[in-house]
């Protein structure tokens, strides 16, 4: 259990996007000079990033509970307002911890086609949203989107 509560209380960095993906840093507006404090999207992409780069079979609770505690202040304004980068994150979410946890996995089944189908019919314009969702250029390319069906 102390591997769960040290990754689920790692702080996420204030600043730098140095480890954070290229597609994820493009989308969420992120750049050399952003920080935690100028982009409502940093800890939620710094957060969804860790967990994105682990197998399936290794993402913990602490780990998909990272991005849950970013959703705070401006970042859940920007939620309830549905933005799409912040919905597109939120979708990315769901897909990797559905996958590994089970509870999430739940949610994740309606949650999933429900932001995608919005994204797609509201926010077809936005290139760099669409990209990252499945059948998009870079989530098929660069595979950081999972095609594959949520488990039954």
């Amino acid at each position: 259990m102390a591997p769960t509560y040290a990754c689920l209380l790692a702080p996420l960095p204030d600043n730098s996007i140095e480890n954070l993906p290229e597609p994820l840093a493009t989308v969420c507006g992120l750049d050399a000079w952003s920080t935690a404090e100028t982009n409502p999207y940093f800890h939620a992409a710094y957060a969804l990033s860790r967990v994105q780069n682990v197998p399936d079979a290794q993402v913990t609770i602490g780990l998909t509970e990272l991005f849950t505690r970013s959703i705070h202040g401006p970042f859940e304004s920007l939620l309830r307002a549905k933005d799409p980068v912040a919905l597109l994150l939120m979708y990315l979410w769901y897909r990797k911890a559905g996958r590994s946890i089970w509870w999430i996995g739940l949610r994740a089944k309606m949650e999933c086609p429900s932001i995608c189908a919005y994204l797609r019919l509201y926010h077809r314009g936005l290139g760099a949203v669409q990209a990252l969702l499945p059948g998009g250029r870079i989530a098929d390319e660069w595979g950081f989107v999972s095609i594959e069906p949520l488990p039954s």
